[in-house]
């Protein structure tokens, strides 16, 4: 089913604090629908190029902050202007789910959006899209990681119970597409210790980092992954849920969300596009200060930085990672099979290296 897309205006006013909670609890995979303009049938979104006198629109997917109304109403300030300054008009859609984000971009039903690493690596690599920014990581800021969380009552060796006997834990994960929900904590802690997320515990639950620390926070699981940032940023949202959490395991940094478009527009909008990032909120003066505000409420204060293809290339080797320790944990029928497995995974590795590194003065437009 393709998005449905909705042009800008004034959102309504803010959800309550309780409405919020519902709409976290029931999120989870597919898209969240804002009325609209539906699209054109993906055959025929396919081959459509941008063009400002046959198409004049930008079809922009919005990350999910915790619900559609609040992430809509915290972009929209810095979409209006980008596309004053292509000339296009704006119309959006909020995807609930990196499998439905990734639909969207292979179906070519979105042309623009903050894409997660994971689906930015598969749109570049496809060559459906190209990179142009990303959010700078203010130095005083601790890196973003991802986190296993418990409840604060969990016992002070909550970490290793549940890695001698996962069998007696319900956990709550993201998606199997999820850098910091299901790759890292799968790759990096789990499965070098033989527990498979997705066998090994008592019951699982997979859902949004938000739906996953509500869970957690009611009770309805024991532990969950998620991310430092949106750990903070849950805590803010909701203090008598957020403080009933405690972190027990974090992980390398991760990866930023990359600001990605269509790889058929034209370089010069392109590039227009990449100004106006890099731009927004970096000067002096009242405008600036306006902007900078809105970047704060972006979670982007220090703006946004070129990122080139080349950066994505960690994405890329924990995704081999993880595939490597699948190999590892599985039984094989016999050695040639195991053997042509791990060939399979370098050849992978390569073709996105090579695609990742290939050209790159001519990708980064």
């Amino acid at each position: 089913m393709a998005p449905s897309f909705l042009t800008l205006s004034h959102a309504p006013p803010g959800a309550t604090r309780r409405d919020a909670l519902l709409r976290v609890a029931r999120g989870g995979a597919g898209v969240l629908l804002l009325s609209g303009s539906r699209l054109a049938p993906a055959s025929a979104a396919s081959s459509e190029a941008f063009s400002p006198v046959s198409s004049a629109r930008l079809r922009f997917a919005l990350p999910l902050l915790d619900e559609a109304l609040a992430s809509r109403a915290a972009w929209e300030p810095l979409l209006h202007p980008l596309c004053a300054a292509v000339g296009c008009a704006l119309e959006t859609a909020t995807l609930s789910s990196l499998e439905s984000l990734a639909r969207a971009v292979a179906h070519a039903e979105v042309d623009a959006g903050f894409l997660a690493p994971e689906a930015a690596l598969q749109a570049v690599v496809d060559g459906r899209m190209r990179i142009l920014a990303q959010a700078k990581r203010p130095a005083a800021q601790d890196p973003n990681r991802a986190v296993l969380l418990v409840r604060r009552a969990a016992p002070p060796d909550a970490l290793d119970r549940l890695l001698a006997e996962p069998q007696d834990w319900r956990i709550a994960y993201g998606e199997r597409r999820s850098i910091a929900g299901y790759v890292l904590p799968q790759a990096r802690l789990f499965l070098p210790r033989g527990i498979d997320m997705e066998t090994a515990f008592r019951t699982e639950t997979v859902g949004s980092t938000f739906a996953s620390s509500l869970a957690l926070a009611n009770g309805d699981v024991d532990i969950a992954t998620g991310t430092l940032d949106d750990h903070r940023l849950f805590c803010r949202r909701f203090p008598p849920e957020g403080r009933q959490l405690r972190i027990v395991w974090q992980s390398e940094p991760l990866p930023a969300e990359r600001f990605a478009i269509r790889a058929d527009w034209p370089r010069a909008t392109r590039q227009e596009v990449r100004r106006f990032l890099l731009r927004y909120g970096a000067a002096a003066g009242p405008r600036s200060a306006q902007e900078r505000a809105v970047l704060r409420a972006l979670n982007a204060p220090a703006g946004y930085e070129a990122a080139p293809h080349a950066t994505l290339l960690p994405v890329a080797q924990l995704q081999r990672d993880l595939a490597l320790q699948r190999v590892r944990a599985a039984q094989w029928t016999s050695d040639a099979a195991r053997a042509r497995r791990l060939a399979q995974i370098a050849a992978e590795y390569e073709r996105q290296k090579a695609m990742l590194l290939r050209d790159e003065e001519r990708v980064a437009g």
